[in-house]
């Protein structure tokens, strides 16, 4: 089934399936999984922010790096509940990783944290061998809000 932009709503909007009056995730978000009436979707997205995330990655470890983010930490992350809306990295700066994360309010923000950064899968094997991929003292986090007309929310 394809999925289109709704423009109809005013100040957020969503996937829509065509022809109907319910929202539903684009193919592939686990963690909106069923649909949901229109008028609940403004009360969903409403506390709603993005974590942008900015890496310095020590010189020549690029490919690594990513290597490792797609193959190890974005997998760990996401078994835990994080939503990962992307990965890039920097087309003029070779040292510059950038990935963003999506949370649905503060709370989750968290609670996920916690599970993520407090399990003993981080603390013993994955926190350690970042700091071996990455300048830690560069590392830059920015809580990101969508604007209405947004398309990433």
């Amino acid at each position: 089934m394809r999925y289109s932009k709704q423009a109809e709503l005013p100040a957020k909007s969503w996937w829509m399936l065509p022809g109907s009056d319910t929202a539903r995730a684009p193919i592939g978000h686990s963690d909106w999984t069923s649909c949901f009436p229109m008028e609940r979707i403004s009360a969903i997205l409403e506390d709603m922010f993005f974590e942008f995330r900015q890496y310095t990655v020590l010189p020549g470890k690029r490919a690594e790096w990513v290597k490792y983010m797609e193959s190890v930490i974005i997998p760990f992350q996401a078994s835990k509940g994080m939503v990962v809306i992307g990965s890039f990295v920097d087309e003029e700066d070779e040292n510059l990783y950038y990935w963003i994360r999506r949370f649905k309010n503060e709370k989750e923000r968290e609670r996920l944290y916690k599970k993520v950064y407090e399990s003993p899968e981080w603390k013993n094997e994955i926190g350690p061998r970042v700091g071996e991929l990455l300048d830690r003292k560069k590392i830059v986090v920015k809580r990101i809000v969508p604007t209405p007309k947004s398309i990433i929310e």
